[in-house]
């Protein structure tokens, strides 16, 4: 690893866990167990809820090593493009679901699948929710 990520928040690695592990069109557990073994992650095992093994990974890591990087890297794995040759709407949700809360840490899953800076984001654009005015 090239650089130190700063760690992501617990509410940030919460949402990004429950993105990819969500219910309906997250990882697979065995994908999940598949995954993290390759990367040689901690892993609870199947018997644990799908987004909350990964959130229990992914703050393990980042608890001890005090960085971000394991998450970026999960994501670059998560997003390569060639696994959504065929579900290419699952792609884009996903990125735009992933986005929204990585935009607070300052980064973004670019269209190549891998996790690229950006500008951090600071509050929620409330433009469009003209009824609560």
């Amino acid at each position: 690893m090239a650089s130190r990520l700063p760690p992501f928040t617990a509410q940030q690695v919460e949402r990004i866990a429950r993105i990819v592990g969500e219910t309906e069109n997250g990882l697979s557990g065995q994908e999940i167990g598949r995954l993290l073994g390759q990367l040689g992650f901690p892993d609870d095992g199947p018997e644990t809820t799908k987004w909350k093994r990964i959130f229990n990974s992914l703050a393990a890591l980042q608890n001890k090593h005090e960085v971000g990087n394991h998450t970026v890297i999960l994501l670059n794995e998560v997003m390569r493009p060639e696994a959504y040759l065929s579900k290419r709407d699952l792609f884009s949700s996903r990125q735009e679901q992933l986005n929204a809360v990585l935009s607070f840490a300052g980064y973004y899953v670019r269209d190549d699948g891998k996790v690229g800076k950006s500008q951090r984001n600071v509050s929620i654009d409330l433009k469009h929710r003209s009824n609560f005015n």
